[in-house]
């Protein structure tokens, strides 16, 4: 088995054993492997084991996939000791020493065989543990105090500031003055931040090369940049930040700081309650630097105690009153607000409430355009294209009702999935619908067996039994049928209906050929994903000739393509009864196992 050696830009390693077949790597929360540098693509690569190698390929990511410093542009094989490069990190295969083995020897100085070493760093990271990785947040970041000989001043005209925008904090601001400040709730930190969601020392903010960096330290509630939740991430002008429950935006050296929403603030543009829930300290010697403001504090503080103790209190069941204890409380990450397909998200989730279908196809899939990975975005296109097809079915459902077409009406409904919005609507209507279905079919059913019309007779009667099995006055008239077919003689057949029997096979044959051409458009409909067409056909050859193989089975797999699977088993069921020997068989009787497999739950 191979290891796989991911090493930072910071020299931390971490080994993940590759046992499965296939593992993902991104910044996106499930991959497989989640690696979160902001150079790193949401989906960026894939690793594939198959027949003892190890295969990487280049999901679209944005900054690409490196193996031995080439950008790969196809599938590409990776063997012990390459080197693959995605974003700032590094990986490279091991193989695993199996137990009683002995490792094979390195080659000897001076000579070109075998691969290159892997580094100290790695070969230390390949003694760790083998067990499984299913999700992987790889350490980033030293947690010991740094060196104080390496923190330095910087001149406050080219220093960036940190802005709290959480409404009772609102306004305070904090100059970024020193190369790195450490922000927590006690008040040792540099940045003190007196609030319960804050841990005791939650991030750093460290200057280098002329960019601002923030870095967890390990704290409860995460650091969350735009909405996504960072290890370590450069900052960028107007980034939201989140700590806990406290909403920071960050101002790069030079930039006018706007506000995104008006909050009430002194004349001084400051809360009132800055000076009691922040300090800040900025000299060099540590003393903190407390943001008072005098006479009006004390106003200030009057509300914000009231204020507070009733967001931070509650009370229990015999009346006395307790603190909230929210410190476990960690905030979701949501959309970035500044991302152009929220609106059109927005707008399609709108057009979906009040039916408008086709306008929200649009603008989900506008929103597709500007963002592929916008979350949820996928689903709901889906879902408005099936609502829009039901909305269809159950359309030609109620006017084949005011018709009294009762096979259509019955056919148009049943095309509409249980957990379809207009699943109500189509319950209400469906009883009688079918009540109505089976009585025409049975009047036909006992007409033509009293012609003696013996086929058509079993057909009205097995379209009974399609949609209620158990239906007794069917299957009784069924088995009196096939009776009366049996005991009729083939010479009193040709001499009491001869003209009717002539006729009777040439309507049987054009219908059949209907059935194929049907059939034949119905598959060039299917091959250009004109689904409901298809389906349309395929129901169409159904009528005209219920036991075309080719039909069932293309409306089986029609419904299956659209996800409908209770409609897909159907007629799979329905194929495998009248087609037993077709070299198809085999295959849908496996599907169909699958199926009533996975509604047991097994």
């Amino acid at each position: 088995m191979f290891k796989l050696i991911i090493e930072d830009d910071e020299g931390h390693t971490t080994v993940v054993p590759l046992v499965k077949e296939e593992i993902t790597i991104g910044r996106k929360e499930g991959n497989t492997i989640r690696l979160t540098e902001r150079n790193v693509s949401r989906h960026h690569a894939r690793l594939t084991r198959s027949n003892g190698s190890v295969f990487i390929e280049d999901l679209d990511s944005y900054n690409g996939v490196k193996v031995n410093g080439d950008k790969i542009t196809a599938r590409t094989t990776v063997r012990e000791g390459d080197l693959v490069e995605i974003g700032d990190y590094h990986l490279a295969l091991q193989k695993s020493i199996q137990e009683g083995m002995s490792p094979t020897p390195p080659p000897a100085p001076g000579t070109d065989s075998g691969p290159p070493p892997i580094s100290a760093a790695q070969a230390r990271a390949a003694t760790q543990s083998d067990g499984a990785t299913a999700v992987m947040k790889l350490p980033v970041e030293d947690k010991k105090d740094p060196d104080s000989g390496r923190i330095r001043n910087i001149p406050a005209n080219e220093a960036g500031r940190l802005m709290i925008t959480t409404t009772e904090l609102s306004g305070a601001e904090f100059p970024l003055v020193r190369t790195e400040m450490v922000i927590g709730r006690t008040d040792d930190c540099d940045i003190m931040i007196s609030h319960r969601s804050i841990s005791s020392r939650h991030a750093k903010i460290v200057f280098d090369g002329g960019i601002y960096r923030i870095i967890d330290l390990d704290s409860a509630n995460g650091v969350l940049v735009n909405g996504e939740e960072y290890a370590r991430v450069d900052l960028r002008r107007g980034d939201k930040i989140e700590l806990g429950h406290i909403k920071i935006r960050y101002v790069a050296p030079g930039e006018v700081y706007q506000p995104d929403d008006a909050v009430a603030t002194t004349p001084l543009g400051r809360s009132f309650v800055d000076a009691a829930a922040v300090e800040l300290k900025t000299s060099t010697s540590g003393k903190k630097i407390g943001l008072m403001f005098a006479g009006l504090v004390v106003i200030g503080l009057i509300g914000f105690g009231v204020y507070h103790f009733t967001q931070t209190t509650e009370k229990t069941d015999d009346g006395k009153v307790e603190p909230i204890d929210d410190s476990d409380t960690k905030p979701t990450p949501s959309v970035p607000e500044k991302d152009p397909a929220t609106a059109f998200f927005k707008d399609g989730m709108e057009k979906l409430k009040i039916q408008e279908f086709d306008a929200a196809i649009v603008a989900f899939s506008t929103a597709l355009e500007e963002n592929p990975d916008y979350p949820g975005a996928k689903n709901m296109l889906e879902t408005a294209k099936t609502n829009k097809e039901d909305a269809g079915f159950l359309a030609d459902a109620k006017t084949a009702i005011d018709k009294k077409d009762w096979d259509r009406a019955w056919e148009a409904l049943e095309q509409i999935s249980n957990d379809s919005r207009f699943s109500k609507e189509v319950a209400g209507l469906k009883p009688e619908v079918k009540r109505k279905y089976i009585s025409v079919h049975l009047n036909k059913a006992k007409k033509y067996r009293d012609s003696r019309l013996f086929d058509s007779a079993l057909k009205h009667a097995d379209s009974v039994l399609f949609v209620d099995e158990g239906n007794i006055v069917a299957a009784d008239l069924k088995r009196s049928i096939k009776k009366m077919r049996e005991a009729r003689k083939k010479p009193d057949r040709v001499a009491t209906r001869p003209k009717d029997s002539i006729v009777k096979k040439t309507g049987t044959k054009r219908k059949k050929k209907e059935a194929k051409d049907s059939v034949k458009k119905a598959n060039s409909h299917y091959k250009n994903k004109k689904f409901s067409d298809a389906i349309k056909l395929f129901g169409k050859a159904i009528e005209l000739d219920p036991r075309n193989c080719d039909a069932v089975i293309g409306l089986g797999i029609s419904y299956a393509t659209l996800g409908r699977g209770a409609q897909a088993a159907k007629y799979y069921r329905k194929f495998i009864k009248i087609c037993p020997r077709d070299m198809r068989a085999p295959r849908v009787r496996e599907t169909l196992k699958q199926f009533d497999s996975s509604r047991k739950g097994i």
